[in-house]
């Protein structure tokens, strides 16, 4: 699935648009600063850390945080909750209208407003690759393993590549 073009704003007030992946490698989560478990974003963390630590390697990776809720998480807000998770996330957020067609390309329907107090993110992690295709979608749960997770995330980097990486 290719990514639709859209337009959103990043937590330094930047412009957050399809040029912005060109080229890289992003893995992509979605959610509210309001919620008390980041849970993915800390398993993404985790995984990053782990990357750096045996690798460093995928230097062309970015890690991407959309929020559902641009009303209330404003690129202010972001910056403040990412920089308590790792500073070097990207946080994006924009109105409903605008973040629509990313959320139908990687089949997102029905989002709900968020709760007052939001307790649930979303469990799926999304991985668009250099050419702006949604190439893979995973869960929390296969991020639990970072070293498992390095396997899948290498080989399937490998297929859309077609280069082999030592790790």
């Amino acid at each position: 699935i290719m990514l639709p073009e859209f337009s959103l704003v990043d937590q330094l007030q930047q412009p957050f648009t399809l040029a912005r992946l060109r080229g890289k490698w992003s893995l992509i989560t979605l959610g509210y600063t309001n919620c008390d478990c980041p849970t993915t974003l800390t398993q993404i963390k985790a995984f990053k850390s782990y990357v750096h630590q045996k690798l460093h390697a995928f230097e062309d990776l970015n890690y991407i945080f959309i929020s559902l809720d641009g009303q209330n998480d404003t690129p202010s807000v972001l910056n403040s909750y990412l920089s308590q998770i790792d500073k070097n996330f990207i946080g994006v957020s924009g109105t409903k209208t605008a973040l629509q067609p990313l959320l139908n390309a990687l089949e997102i329907s029905d989002v709900l407003p968020p709760p007052a107090e939001a307790s649930q993110t979303f469990s799926e992690v999304f991985l668009i690759d250099p050419h702006l295709r949604l190439v893979s979608v995973f869960t929390t749960q296969q991020l639990q393993n970072p070293a498992k997770f390095l396997v899948d995330y290498a080989s399937i980097r490998q297929f859309f590549s077609g280069k082999l990486f030592i790790y």
